[in-house]
């Protein structure tokens, strides 16, 4: 999700059914550049969460 306003971005991405990143940025950022940031943000979350899980066990 993108919400524009007349000086910054809001980009969200959903991790899960539970989390959601959100990241505010300046008009002048790349959108491709920032959702793929939050992209790969989303999936390394995952990633360290299913390895603090595994440790658990």
């Amino acid at each position: 999700m993108m919400i524009r306003t007349n000086e910054t971005i809001l980009l969200s991405n959903r991790v899960d059914e539970n989390r959601i990143l959100l990241a505010v940025a300046s008009k002048a950022v790349n959108f491709g550049f920032g959702t793929k940031f939050l992209q790969d943000a989303a999936e390394e979350f995952l990633i360290y969460l299913n390895q603090t899980k595994a440790r658990a066990n």
